[in-house]
């Protein structure tokens, strides 16, 4: 099953195009997510990235797959914002 998590990661990586800053600004290793990126692709049945030692590309059906999370992450953004709203 595809992680809220993974959502996150997939997406800033496309933000910076950048795995290491992106590992560093979550406290966890690249190892950790590449493997997490790479099992949503696997998840998905398409690869996100294209990525070697230097660079990180953004696939057509990537770009695709990204603005569905971005959806997906606002929806979540706005029931966390009314789950709070609510306990008050």
């Amino acid at each position: 099953m595809i992680s809220f998590k993974q959502i996150n990661y997939a997406l800033a990586a496309a933000k910076t195009l950048h795995f290491k800053n992106n590992a560093d600004a979550f406290f966890i290793s690249l190892s950790t997510l590449s493997m997490e990126i790479a099992d949503f692709e696997d998840q998905l049945g398409t690869k996100i990235f294209k990525r070697d030692n230097k660079k990180v590309i953004i696939t057509q059906l990537g770009q695709t797959a990204l603005e569905k999370g971005k959806q997906i992450k606002l929806q979540m953004d706005d029931f966390t914002i009314f789950g709070q709203k609510s306990v008050h």
